[in-house]
């Protein structure tokens, strides 16, 4: 009897373990549940539409075309290469020596220079707006279905330690989602 009366509490003290167990997981479960719904909804909500601005912003700055190419689809990459004959290539090596001699009045070659930005707002496009773009795209070649955009005012900030230089720039560009990624409007740039 006593080993029966051992086996028992034995298995009591192994349920009591159990019992102890199970709320640690289930909140671990909820804790891991509630992350993924806020990365979704962040997702969702189109928080990567600063993403092509930044990547402009940094290929002007780090004078990389290829990063600034990296801001456009590649639908509106094959559209411009068949329009013009030039490779992404030869279209980031345009960037780079375009960027390499000026931005404003500053020569860029040798200089070390800091690109900026800051949004200043942004405005949902409406289901109107978006089909304007989806037709002006089309005519230029490019075939997208846009599943948002927004219209985002910026002021660019371009500064020149060396020399103190310091301009600023207001500028409005588009951002439209194609797909799951966000892309800048080549109309607008």
């Amino acid at each position: 009897q006593q080993g029966g009366g051992l086996e028992g509490r034995n298995l009591g003290i192994l349920s009591e373990r159990k019992a102890r167990k199970a709320p640690v997981f289930a909140i671990g479960a909820i804790v891991i549940l509630i992350i993924a719904v806020v990365l979704v909804i962040r997702g969702c909500a189109g928080g990567g539409y600063e993403e092509p601005i930044r990547n402009l912003v940094k290929g002007i700055e780090n004078q990389d075309g290829k990063q600034i190419l990296k801001a456009f689809s590649d639908e509106m990459m094959e559209a411009a290469e068949e329009e013009s004959g030039y490779s992404r290539e030869e279209f980031a090596e345009m960037y780079e020596n375009m960027f390499n001699y000026s931005i404003g009045d500053v020569n860029l070659f040798d200089v070390d220079y800091k690109v900026d930005y800051e949004i200043e707002d942004d405005y949902d496009l409406s289901e109107r707006e978006i089909k304007e773009i989806e037709d002006e795209l089309s005519d230029e070649g490019i075939d997208v279905d846009i599943k948002a955009g927004k219209e985002v005012e910026l002021t660019l900030e371009i500064s020149v330690k060396s020399i103190d230089y310091h301009e600023e720039e207001d500028k409005t560009v588009e951002v439209i989602k194609i797909g799951q990624n966000w892309y800048i409007n080549p109309l607008t740039f």
